[in-house]
């Protein structure tokens, strides 16, 4: 079963190798957050405030990521690929290392 965890306001969260596969994050507030080794493949993270997360080493395979602010994000070595990251910011985001394959960038209008 997929978590739903819409508008979820969520700062500061601690929850390093979580298993968020397919979980609903849309305009979640994860300021902060340290998502270090997490699952979140096919989730939908549409439209969240991601400011300062560490998503080091997390997957993110096919996620949704449009129209999300990922600024000072990191997101060392993270796996991206397939991922859509349309209209998102990442402004000082850092993607050292990080799988972009076939990752969807479009800048914010």
């Amino acid at each position: 079963m997929e978590a739903d965890l819409r508008r979820a306001r969520l700062p500061g969260l601690d929850a390093p190798h979580a298993d968020l596969t397919s979980a609903v994050l849309e305009g979640a507030d994860l300021t902060g957050a340290c998502l270090r080794s997490a699952a979140l493949d096919r989730a939908v993270l549409r439209g969240v405030i991601a400011r300062d997360v560490v998503f080091d080493r997390a997957r993110l395979v096919r996620a949704d990521v449009r129209e999300s602010s990922l600024a000072g994000a990191s997101l060392r070595y993270a796996d991206l690929s397939h991922a859509a990251l349309d209209r998102s910011t990442l402004v000082g985001a850092v993607l050292a290392h990080a799988n972009l394959h076939r990752t969807s960038r479009r800048a914010p209008t």
